[in-house]
């Protein structure tokens, strides 16, 4: 009896440990549940806290630290995710998943130069591994290394066609590049995967208008009534070049009717681009000395995307003519129904060096009525800063509407139309109508 009682102890004690562990992963098991339960949600808070508890109950456990690391950048607290990262490394530096969210999590810093080292050294020892392959060429493309992110995100297609972070990377890339014609093969690949992919929406309506030269030709003609006998005329060719991606300059020479004035004019300037948000815009204007002719004019402008489909745009104009400077503030809010149908609500601030002062409100809607043609119409309120060509009345106020139709054929060609009619409440005349036409011819 004796004999058998002490292998029965054994057993006992070995069933107790092994319910010991199967409840500890039980346990376990729960709480990982329930903090993927709120990732899904995208309460990244919410299950840091959860696997902020296993960590510390099972110090150990490198997989609980990864995920630990993950949300903890998903929720923006990327220095403690890199804290976690290194951590995991210091007792397994070959852990593919800590190099990876390190990387991943170094580049949302924007230490690019660190993330590529680590992104580099993955892709040495897992030359085949797509994951690696889009943060490699996401990376890349951020940075401005145009041909690696096309290598790599190549190298993505090769071994999956379908991928879409490559196609949209290679669109992109492509875009910055200047190679338009490449840029909207990948678009519309990727638009045939993924047709509500937003980005990819806003680019292929983008390329739409883009080339690096464009030459018009244009007529404007605007009439004023009753009492006055003003009639304005401009015939104007102009031709914009595209230098690099950031860089465009242009030219313009007009023939002029303004004001009772014949004369000719013309206008050199140029835009730069810093960023998606960021850019300033200056030209130069001369001709004979008079308030309509000589003019030097630079703007600054931001465009920011708030969210989704709404986005704020703030600029501020500086204008000089002969013996007057205005300053325009103006912010404005877009909302975007899509990537060519949306509404605008712009406001102009303006005041001159001679005591001069003007408020003004615009509000525009574009619509896409076929791919190859757009309207725009609206309604302004205010002094007709923005649109008369003298710019220099800023105590005049009026009311007005305007609507124009733009139509594209053979690709190259734009055939453009721009009616618009004021009544001024403040001025020796009562109305105007205005219309331009523009032929447009692009490459």
């Amino acid at each position: 009896m004796k004999s058998l009682f002490f292998p029965l102890l054994i057993l006992i004690a070995s069933a107790d440990i092994v319910q010991a562990q199967v409840d500890t992963l039980r346990f376990k098991s729960i709480l990982s549940d329930s903090a993927k339960a709120l990732e899904a949600k995208r309460d990244y808070r919410g299950a840091a806290e959860i696997y902020s508890a296993l960590v510390k109950k099972y110090p150990d456990d490198n997989d609980l630290k990864i995920q630990f690391a993950q949300v903890l950048s998903w929720s923006g607290n990327l220095d403690s995710a890199l804290a976690v990262y290194r951590e995991v490394l210091s007792s397994e530096p070959n852990s593919f998943d800590a190099l990876l969210g390190y990387a991943t999590v170094s580049s949302w810093k924007g230490e690019y130069e660190i993330s590529l080292k680590l992104l580099k050294g993955l892709l040495f020892q897992h030359p085949s591994n797509v994951e690696v392959l889009v943060a490699a060429a996401r990376v890349s493309f951020w940075v401005g290394d145009l041909a690696n992110a096309v290598k790599y995100a190549s190298r993505i297609i090769e071994l999956d066609h379908s991928q879409k972070d490559a196609l949209l990377i290679l669109a992109q890339a492509y875009e910055k590049d200047l190679n338009f014609k490449s840029s909207s093969e990948y678009v519309e690949r990727l638009l045939r995967l993924d047709p509500d992919n937003e980005t990819a929406k806003r680019l292929s309506s983008a390329l739409q208008n883009e080339f690096l030269d464009k030459l018009s030709l244009g007529f404007y003609d605007e009439n004023f009534g009753p009492a006055n006998r003003y009639s304005n005329k401009i015939v104007s060719l102009f031709f914009d070049r595209r230098i690099s991606y950031p860089l465009e300059v242009f030219g313009e020479i007009d023939s002029r009717d303004i004001f009772g004035s014949k004369d000719f004019a013309g206008a050199v300037g140029g835009s730069y681009k810093f960023s998606d948000v960021f850019s300033v815009y200056g030209d130069f204007l001369y001709g004979p000395n008079s308030s309509t002719a000589q003019r030097e004019r630079g703007t600054i402008e931001l465009n920011y995307r708030i969210f989704g489909p709404l986005s704020v745009t703030g600029s501020y104009q500086y204008l000089q003519f002969a013996g007057n400077a205005v300053r325009v503030l103006s912010p404005a809010i877009s909302y975007y129904f899509s990537s060519n149908d949306w509404i605008m609500l712009r406001a102009y601030f303006g005041n001159s060096n001679t005591g001069g002062s003007s408020t003004s409100f615009v509000a525009r809607a574009n619509i896409e009525m076929t791919p190859d043609f757009q309207s725009q119409f609206g309604g302004f309120h205010g002094a007709e800063l923005y649109r008369l060509f003298s710019q220099s009345y800023l105590t005049v106020s009026a009311n007005g509407g305007f609507i124009t139709g733009k139509y594209r054929f053979y690709r190259n060609y734009v055939l453009e139309l721009d009616m618009s009619y004021t009544r001024w409440s403040s001025s020796p005349w009562k109305w105007s109508y205005a219309g331009t036409l523009n032929f447009l011819y692009q490459w």
